[in-house]
């Protein structure tokens, strides 16, 4: 049990001391000494100043912890959702933009067919006979 830490609350609930069990014993043989040898007037037991949780009080602080995680758990949804929302309405506008520009180059590829259906017969022909090429091969 040498390895064994208790926290030791002081300065309003600050756990910035920590004693081992060994050191917390012998604290609490100081305290005893003092009361059996006259170096304190009190007639009871005096307990120390910084006294171990109660199960009471275990209890009380586990109750905190879970309703302070079941809050924290609530403002991570409510963040996530509106982060969700934010980026699916980001993604709705890129692709209605990419769609606007598609619809756009496709009236100019229509347009230059209109004006020089040759060239735009001789250009698909040339592809036409590459992919042909390619996909024997």
């Amino acid at each position: 049990m040498a390895g064994s830490f208790l926290a030791i609350k002081e300065n309003g609930g600050n756990p910035s001391a920590r004693l081992s069990v060994h050191q917390w014993e012998k604290k609490k043989e100081t305290v005893s000494m003092a009361n059996t040898t006259g170096g304190s007037t009190s007639s009871t037991t005096k307990k120390p100043a910084h006294a171990p949780a109660t199960t009471g009080d275990v209890e009380k602080e586990i109750a905190q912890l879970r309703a302070d995680v079941a809050s924290l758990t609530e403002t991570l949804k409510s963040v996530g959702a509106a982060t969700a929302r934010d980026l699916q309405g980001r993604a709705y506008g890129k692709r209605d933009e990419i769609s606007d520009q598609l619809r756009v180059k496709e009236e100019e590829i229509k347009e230059r067919v209109r004006e020089n259906p040759l060239q735009a017969l001789g250009i698909a022909a040339g592809v036409g006979f590459l992919v042909g090429v390619i996909w024997r091969s």
